[in-house]
C-alpha cells in the first residue's frame, strides 16, 4: 500500500506499505465491555487483571499506545512468535473508542503488521483482523485519543468480543504474577478457621506441581508438568475459554514419546520434623505427565490425551522398580507398561 501523503489511509491486515519511510503509524479503535472498565470490587479484581494484547510478527521496534499512554515498548518479536503484553488498568475508557495506535521503525516497515493483534481477557477474545488506518506522517496528539462518537472506519465494538478459542502460542517472555518468597507466603493466606495450610515444598525444587501423593514410607511424590500448555511435538490447533486445548495428534507413550520437560519428583522427611530435606528427581524428559502414584511394585504415571467425543482415552504408564533403578534412560526404554483404559465422559 502507498500511503504517501496521505493523513489517515485505510487498509486491513496484512498491512504493508511500499514507501521508503522510517516510521509507519496503524490505529484503530475499541469499544469494550464494562468489565474491562470497572472494577469488580474485590482484591482480584479478574476481569481486569487478566486482559493482555497478544502481538506477533513484528521483527523492528515498535511502540503501542493506548488513550495516548505508550503500554508497549517492544525490541521486536521474531516472525513465527508471539508475545503478550499486559494492559494497565485504568486507561480503557467507558462507553469511548479507545484509540490503539501502532507505531513500527524503519526495520520492521517491510513487514508491516503482517498479523492481527487480539485484545484477550479472562475468557474472551477480540480478534482486531479487520479495518485499520495507516499513515506514514506523524500523528498529532488528538489522533491518539479515545472517542465517544463511533468513528467511520477501524472501529471495534463491544459485541465483537468472543469466547476464546484462537490457539494460544508460546509467549517469548511470560508475564510473571506476583513474586513471594518461600515463608513469607503463608501469612497472606486468608483460610476458614477449620482449615490448616502448611507449605510443604517450594521452588526451585518443584515448579508447576499438578498432582502429588504419598507412598507408605511417608514419602512425597510429586508431578510436576512444567511444559503445560505447549507439550512437546504437539501443535495446538484450538481450545476454549477455560484454556481446554485441542492438539494435532495424540502423543505417543514412552519409550516413543517426543523428549519433554516434565518430572516425576519423590521428597523425603527423614526426622520427621515436617520439612523435606532431600529431593531427587527420579523421571525426566516426560510429556504430559501429570499425576503420579507409587505402589504395587511401582510407580504409576498418568499421560492424559485429548478428549474424543464422548470418550475420554487414558495412556496409564507403569514404571517397574522405578525406585531402585540407577539408569533412568533404561528405564524409559525398557521398562514402561502402557495400558489403555477408558472412561465415559461425564
Amino acid at each position: 500500500m502507498d500511503v504517501r501523503g496521505a493523513r489517515w489511509a485505510q487498509t486491513k491486515i496484512p498491512s504493508r506499505t511500499t514507501e521508503n519511510s522510517q516510521h509507519l503509524w496503524l490505529r484503530c479503535f475499541l469499544q469494550v465491555p464494562d468489565r474491562l472498565v470497572t472494577s469488580a470490587g474485590d482484591e482480584r479484581d479478574l476481569w481486569r487483571s487478566s486482559t493482555v494484547i497478544a502481538m506477533a510478527d513484528l521483527p523492528g521496534k515498535f511502540e503501542v499506545f493506548l488513550n495516548g499512554q505508550i503500554i508497549i515498548k517492544s525490541d521486536g518479536i521474531p516472525l513465527g512468535e508471539e508475545q503478550r503484553f499486559k494492559v494497565p488498568k485504568d486507561i480503557l475508557g467507558k462507553n469511548k473508542f479507545n484509540a490503539l495506535v501502532i507505531h513500527i521503525d524503519s526495520k520492521g516497515i517491510a513487514s508491516g503488521l503482517a498479523s492481527a493483534p487480539v485484545l484477550i481477557d479472562y475468557f474472551n477474545e477480540l480478534v482486531l483482523d479487520q479495518e485499520w488506518e495507516v499513515t506514514t506522517i506523524q500523528p498529532d496528539a488528538a489522533d491518539f485519543e479515545a472517542k465517544v462518537k463511533k468513528p467511520e472506519f477501524a472501529a471495534y465494538l463491544a459485541s465483537q468480543f468472543k469466547l476464546s478459542s484462537r490457539p494460544l502460542a508460546r509467549t517469548i517472555d511470560p508475564i510473571r504474577g506476583r513474586q513471594i518468597p518461600p515463608g513469607e507466603d503463608l501469612p497472606l493466606l486468608k483460610t476458614d478457621d477449620d482449615l490448616a495450610v502448611e507449605a510443604l515444598l517450594s521452588e526451585p525444587e518443584i515448579a508447576q506441581p499438578t498432582h502429588f501423593s504419598f507412598d507408605v514410607r511417608g514419602r512425597l511424590w510429586v508431578a510436576q508438568y512444567r511444559q503445560y500448555p505447549y507439550p512437546s511435538g504437539l501443535e495446538m490447533t484450538g481450545r476454549d475459554q477455560y484454556y481446554r486445548s485441542k492438539y494435532n495428534r495424540v502423543p505417543p507413550a514412552p519409550p516413543n514419546h517426543d523428549r519433554g520437560a516434565d518430572i516425576i519428583s519423590v521428597h523425603e522427611d527423614l526426622d520427621g520434623d515436617g520439612n523435606y530435606e532431600t529431593s531427587k528427581n527420579v523421571l525426566e524428559g516426560l510429556n504430559m505427565a501429570n499425576s503420579v502414584v507409587r505402589g504395587w511394585g511401582g510407580l504409576w504415571i498418568m499421560h492424559t490425551p485429548l478428549l474424543s467425543n464422548s470418550f475420554e482415552v487414558v495412556n496409564i504408564l507403569r514404571l517397574l522398580d522405578s525406585v531402585t533403578c540407577v539408569n533412568q534412560r533404561q528405564c524409559l526404554d525398557s521398562q514402561f507398561l502402557m495400558v489403555a483404559a477408558r472412561f465415559r465422559s461425564c
